[in-house]
């Protein structure tokens, strides 16, 4: 049980950081010139992980 909710957590969190850092381009690009790449490395984390939780951009 605690595994479940420590694995929870951490896609919470994953989750977050990803949306934060798609915020941070929306900041300084336009929505047109934002990639879910750029996304994923501003996120430090891998394109299929922002797939994982995100269908496209739109859905961000």
């Amino acid at each position: 049980m605690e595994d479940n909710c420590m694995s929870n957590l951490s896609q919470q969190r994953t989750k977050k950081i990803i949306l934060e850092s798609f915020g941070e381009l929306l900041a300084i690009k336009r929505f047109s010139e934002i990639t879910m790449t750029e996304i994923a490395a501003k996120a430090l984390v891998h394109r299929n992980t922002v797939y994982k939780y995100f269908n496209d951009k739109y859905d961000l």
